[in-house]
């Protein structure tokens, strides 16, 4: 209001501004006559604001500078916006990097899937069986995961199945026990008659 200022120093209405702005600004307005840009501003009650800024010089009849007018517009609201703007573009792009790392990682796991199959008719003792399965059962995860970055790369919703918990479980379990080293000793309790569920099964492994 007219009375907060009247009566005061420039410097003592804007202690509480970017003093270094507020400098380059004020030296401007002097040597050319006129500045326009953005400064960080902050309202009468503590409020943070970004405002666009015009300052003019204005003379007396002599022609001799008496004072400064500044006219500032509030544009904190338009600036916020075009954070999330350029945010929304970066998730953008963002998706379509993952959409191409998924497509080639579904030609490294294509060859994979096939050699395991392969392996399996040709080891016929039990151990070589079971790391073969475990290496297949994770390599079609992997390939559940990529086709999960790809649903999500382009926007959809993943595959929602009516899933028995208890089997996805026994497939984490030994997983587990393929993994983790033979010294840790490990327990699973999976009760028969888990309820059905709804679901992603890949999510849920996750």
């Amino acid at each position: 209001s007219q009375s907060d200022a009247l009566g005061k120093n420039v410097h003592e209405l804007y202690e509480h501004e970017d003093t270094t702005a507020v400098g380059i600004a004020y030296t401007t307005v002097v040597e050319n006559g006129s500045w326009g840009g953005e400064m960080k501003k902050t309202t009468k009650t503590g409020k943070a604001v970004i405002v666009e800024s015009r300052w003019t010089l204005m003379n007396d009849e002599m022609g001799k500078p008496k004072s400064i007018l500044i006219v500032d517009v509030d544009v904190t609201e338009q600036r916020q916006l075009e954070v999330q703007f350029r945010r929304a573009q970066r998730l953008e792009n963002i998706g379509t990097l993952a959409g191409g790392i998924a497509h080639d990682l579904n030609n490294v796991l294509t060859p994979i899937l096939m050699s395991i199959q392969v392996l399996q008719k040709r080891n016929g003792d039990e151990r070589s069986q079971q790391l073969l399965s475990t290496i297949e059962m994770s390599a079609r995860r992997g390939a559940d995961i990529v086709k999960q970055v790809l649903t999500f790369a382009r926007g959809t919703e993943g595959e929602r199945t009516l899933l028995q918990p208890k089997h996805f479980l026994h497939e984490v379990e030994k997983i587990t026990r393929e993994t983790f080293p033979r010294s840790i000793d490990m327990k699973f309790d999976i009760p028969n008659n888990l309820w059905t569920i709804t679901g992603d099964a890949t999510q849920l492994h996750q």
